[in-house]
């Protein structure tokens, strides 16, 4: 039973039925019946988890869309921002130049003294 969507799942329910109602000689009706039952809690149970994939896609794409919107992808209506650039001006530009094209000593920052996180805020 196991890797049967429910449409075959119920296919098959059809079937044993139809065999417990022909009821022919030699039939074990007792043991249809309880397949019928076992059956019957197989398909409750597929149809569970099928609808519960289903929820949770749709949740995960819930959480999704939030998370776009607090990030400032999406606006109200769901559709994309577009960034706007601008220049710097000439007092800007000369200070990110200063950050920029600072020195740096490559034995200061791998310091035997230092432990990870050190090394990784001095760099």
């Amino acid at each position: 039973m196991k890797g049967k969507s429910v449409d075959e799942l119920c296919q098959l329910e059809t079937t044993i039925i139809n065999k417990v109602n022909a009821g022919g000689s030699g039939t074990d009706i007792s043991y249809w019946e309880g397949l019928l039952m076992h059956l019957k809690v197989f398909i409750a149970k597929t149809r569970l988890r099928e609808l519960h994939q289903k929820m949770l896609k749709l949740k995960l794409a819930k959480i999704r869309e939030e998370q776009m919107r607090e990030v400032g992808k999406f606006d109200t209506q769901g559709r994309t921002f577009v960034v706007k650039k601008r220049t710097l001006s000439d007092d800007e530009e000369g200070d990110l130049e200063k950050h920029l094209r600072r020195k740096v000593d490559l034995d200061e920052l791998e310091a035997a003294d230092l432990d990870d996180e050190q090394k990784e805020m001095r760099w």
